[in-house]
């Protein structure tokens, strides 16, 4: 039974709140708590390394999991990130990314500021691989053109042995109602993520799609290339902060501040929702205050 039941845990991302929650019931279940999480890939850990401290999302950690599996069976290639505005849907591009260095992949984050039409996200895309020679010049339909983009992509991908992980942000619209980005810049990224059903084109590349519009997805997309991340602003609670504490510590090895973790949470929380402003950007702040002063203990 337990097995089953760890198993699932694990699927479902929620192995790191389980090792939290065991970590409080005492030394002897506490060191084995951190010889367990020695061994969890780096995907269901919590970043707290220089300012960027990715709190929750462990939803997405399992489904980043699901991204290197090929082998194990996983047929996902692509994660759309859905929710509400300042709910952390940008933030989950540093996993994304962290997954992509892990498995020795470039990784590449867009947003419409840095290629605003589809030439240039094609030269940028192009740039990556060290192909920038091989961009086709459009010569039929925009849906042809994107197709052959990908063809050549692909081609260059291969040629120079280098894995592709695309995270694109800001395809949704924007505070006002209206689009962030050109239609046609999202229509080459559906285009794109068509062609991951093919093994030989996913082979190179994966995709995570940031702030994708809400409603029905693509009708060309096979249902077994996707799943969804979905959070909300409210989604971060004192337990996530104990669990990036936690980490904190035991990758400096400290041990004085074991006893006051929960206190800790409890109080970067209350000091988060007693100010104004965006509530995550909020708690970032307030826990890299503990964290500066666990800093400077360890001096």
């Amino acid at each position: 039974m337990w097995t089953e039941a760890l198993d699932e845990i694990s699927k479902k991302g929620y192995l790191g709140t389980l090792l939290s929650e065991i970590k409080g019931c005492g030394p002897r279940l506490r060191d084995a708590a951190v010889a367990i999480e020695a061994f969890v890939p780096q995907r269901v850990r919590i970043g707290v390394t220089k300012g960027i401290r990715v709190l929750d999302r462990e939803p997405l950690r399992a489904l980043l999991g699901q991204l290197e599996d090929e082998e194990e069976g996983s047929t996902v290639r692509l994660v759309l990130v859905r929710g509400g505005q300042r709910s952390g849907k940008t933030w989950g591009r540093h996993l994304f990314l962290r997954q992509a260095r892990e498995q020795g992949a470039e990784g590449v984050y867009l947003t419409p500021s840095m290629a605003a039409t589809v030439d240039l996200v094609v030269q940028k895309l192009f740039a990556v691989v060290g192909a920038s020679d091989a961009i086709p010049l459009q010569s039929s339909t925009p849906d042809a053109w994107y197709s052959v983009i990908c063809f050549r992509l692909q081609e260059a991908a291969a040629q120079k042995n280098r894995p592709v992980w695309i995270a694109v942000d800001d395809l949704g619209p924007g505070r006002d109602g209206e689009p962030l980005i050109e239609k046609e810049v999202k229509q080459f990224w559906d285009q794109f993520a068509l062609n991951l059903a093919d093994p030989s084109f996913a082979k190179w590349f994966r995709l995570m799609l940031i702030h994708y519009p809400e409603g029905d997805v693509p009708t060309g997309w096979s249902r077994e290339i996707w799943e969804e991340d979905r959070c909300c602003e409210t989604d971060v609670t004192a337990a996530d902060v104990e669990k990036a504490l936690w980490q904190w510590l035991d990758s400096h090895q400290l041990r004085e501040h074991e006893d006051r973790i929960k206190l800790l949470a409890a109080n970067v929380i209350a000091a988060a929702e007693a100010r104004a402003g965006p509530r995550l950007e909020r708690i970032n702040a307030e826990l890299g205050k503990v964290l500066t002063d666990f800093g400077g203990a360890a001096q």
